[in-house]
């Protein structure tokens, strides 16, 4: 049940609003919805709320929405989106203005992983290239939501993924636009340099060499392109490789974390096996099996 609220919903009689009530099935999976909407808010429209079970994904099509969520404050224009995690103190409202918007909201296993990825400095608007595609994803969304059998479930989990998806490359894709391109280079050429060199003993300095970028801007920045740190990106090849030299060389564990960069036996054994699940023994044991 939600927390303690404050509502003022003054909204047309052209407002839709689609309540849904997902099967167990439906909980389980990656994605699922419970309400959606598609509002008229007259001006001074408001929710306030201390929490709500469920991520809200947000897109004005006309007017403009004020956000508030947990601590982070931005404007909602035409033509942007934004996806808030309820599960936080926040608000919503039109301020003295009447604004129009679509509103899904979203829970399921991988939401909040995927929120982390779409945000990973907080919440903010994201400005959309193809409203048309935006829209009709949207409606079809609401369309899906008014069944709740098996397969329109896995079908509903499918486009509120592809809808993500969605965001996340205008999100990408603009922060490209705002900088000219030239950060996703300097991403690129530091990419290349840990692909190149994961044997050595490479450090976040040695990565900063030729980049003009302070050390808090280049992890952030590499995070938003790649989803990961610089340093698990390095991890994550030197593991890649590791793989490989078990399943097709007679090296040696000692032999094989000297040569993927790992600086002794033992940091490679527990780095191994947080990774994969398996010991590195373990892992060529089956791998040739």
């Amino acid at each position: 049940m939600p927390d303690a609220r404050k509502y003022n919903e003054p909204i047309s009689d052209l407002s839709k609003w689609i309540t849904a009530t997902p099967t167990d099935t439906a909980l389980s999976l990656p994605f699922y919805l419970t309400e959606a909407g598609h509002f008229y808010a007259d001006p001074d429209y408001c929710i306030d709320r201390a929490a709500h079970d469920s991520f809200l994904f947000l897109y004005t099509r006309s007017g403009c929405g004020q956000i508030n969520s947990n601590g982070a404050q931005f404007l909602l224009p035409k033509r942007h989106a934004a996806l808030i995690d309820c599960h936080f103190p926040h608000s919503y409202d039109s301020g003295k203005n009447e604004w129009e918007f679509l509103w899904l909201h979203i829970g399921g296993a991988a939401i909040e992983g995927f929120f982390q990825i779409l945000f990973p400095g907080g919440p903010s608007s994201i400005p959309i290239v193809d409203t048309a595609l935006l829209i009709n994803q949207t409606n079809e969304i609401m369309e899906y939501a008014k069944k709740n059998d098996i397969v329109h479930s896995v079908e509903l989990s499918v486009l509120l993924h592809g809808l993500l998806n969605f965001l996340l490359k205008n999100s990408i894709q603009q922060e490209h636009i705002k900088n000219n391109g030239r950060y996703a280079a300097l991403i690129d050429c530091a990419i290349a340099q840990i692909e190149n060199n994961y044997g050595g003993q490479l450090s976040i300095d040695d990565l900063l060499a030729d980049i003009p970028l302070s050390k808090y801007h280049f992890i952030r920045l590499f995070k938003r392109m790649t989803g990961t740190t610089p340093y698990q990106y390095l991890i994550n090849q030197r593991i890649h490789a590791a793989k490989f030299l078990l399943g097709t060389s007679d090296q040696s564990v000692g032999e094989i974390a000297l040569k993927c960069g790992f600086s002794d036996t033992s940091n490679f054994i527990a780095q191994f096996k947080k990774h994969t699940g398996q010991k590195p023994l373990s892992y060529r044991q089956y791998f040739n099996s």
